[in-house]
């Protein structure tokens, strides 16, 4: 809610669970009985913001989709939920060169206990390493990217002693996008907690 002086004040309402399906008709029919029962001024909807899932965002039966066609809803805008963040990124960043390959090294290393026992006792060896070991690559918080590129030296060794093709590890285009996404996805997760603990970004 905003206020005449321009102040915001966010409540959290209720959840409603779904049972049965989980079609965009199902979710819409949920809310809008929600809506009828605690007769919720829907004339003063502003907007709405989803995942991207199709149930949602489906042109002709996703949630959005069916309350812009009942005409007691307003003009009202839609959004994508920032913390969802794979899907907002992936639209407008080409990641699959930079997060295909990082993917690739780290579960030829995580996949094999050999090879992740090996690479550890690189580490070990190295009294500089900040870490021990890289971890699982995760679609929600890509922390995994973030340690690789922080490990990518030991990786990139790893890899050489192993005979493996290292020359894109060495590229120096490619090394800019990993730090570039790194640096991204590193900003992404900070807001990402802070939305979540109902902190103020900036």
């Amino acid at each position: 809610m905003v206020f005449n002086d321009m102040s915001a004040k966010e409540e959290f309402l209720t959840i409603i669970p779904l049972q049965g399906k989980t079609h965009g008709e199902d979710i819409y029919e949920v809310f809008f009985n929600f809506v009828i029962n605690y007769k919720l001024p829907i004339y003063k909807l502003v907007c709405i913001t989803t995942d991207g899932a199709p149930a949602m965002t489906e042109r002709k039966n996703g949630f959005v989709a069916l309350c812009r066609a009942n005409e007691d809803f307003p003009s009202f805008f839609s959004f994508h939920c920032i913390i969802h963040q794979r899907v907002m990124c992936s639209k407008v960043l080409n990641t699959k060169k930079i997060i295909g390959i990082a993917t690739k090294i780290l579960n030829s290393i995580r996949a094999c206990s050999l090879q992740r026992r090996l690479f550890k006792l690189q580490l070990e060896d190295i009294e500089s390493a900040e870490h021990t070991d890289l971890v699982h690559h995760t679609d929600v918080w890509w922390l995994s990217i973030e340690r690789f590129q922080e490990l990518l030296p030991e990786v990139t060794a790893f890899l050489d002693e192993r005979g493996d093709d290292t020359q894109m590890l060495k590229n120096e285009k490619w090394l800019t996008d990993l730090a570039f996404w790194t640096d991204i996805t590193i900003h992404l997760n900070t807001i990402n907690l802070k939305l979540q603990l109902g902190e103020k970004y900036y």
